[in-house]
């Protein structure tokens, strides 16, 4: 959950050894992100999908359309080892606004994306909740931000 003060925010989760098949790959990647991911070693596309899945999860949860917006209509590069790119297929008025991206490793396993349309601190404050039991700081580790896309 990501909690902002008048913002839109998303917010996904996925752990990284989720298995990914080909079908979703086709259903969910753009064209130039598809080739991309087929370039790296075998190893590092499980990895790579799902980097790619949580930073497009985010942004459909910030519109709050979910999967009425097909995924294939925003693209994400990483253009350098810690920048995220996005494009947006500028006919979605959903697109409006200045989205930042920030994605963050968690316990080692999990991969955590937010996007929002506020100015973000790449370090935001993070708890784990156990039920029934207390809230404990967790310590974010950032991966990956944008620069402010329009």
């Amino acid at each position: 959950m990501a909690v902002g003060r008048d913002t839109r925010i998303g917010v996904d989760v996925e752990s990284l050894d989720r298995p990914i098949g080909a079908a979703v790959v086709g259903r969910v990647l753009t064209a130039d992100e598809a080739k991309a991911l087929c370039a790296l070693p075998a190893e590092q596309r499980g990895r790579r999908f799902v980097e790619l899945w949580t930073l497009k999860e985010s942004w459909l949860k910030a519109i709050g359309t979910g999967l009425d917006v097909p995924p294939r209509r925003m693209e994400f590069a990483f253009v350098e080892r810690a920048l995220i790119q996005a494009k947006f297929d500028e006919s979605l008025i959903e697109t409006i606004g200045n989205w930042q991206f920030l994605q963050f490793m968690m316990g080692g396993s999990r991969l955590v994306a937010i996007c929002t349309d506020q100015t973000v601190s790449p370090a935001p404050r993070c708890w784990r909740t156990l039920p029934l039991e207390h809230a404990m700081p967790d310590q974010p580790v950032l991966s990956r931000c944008s620069q402010r896309v329009r």
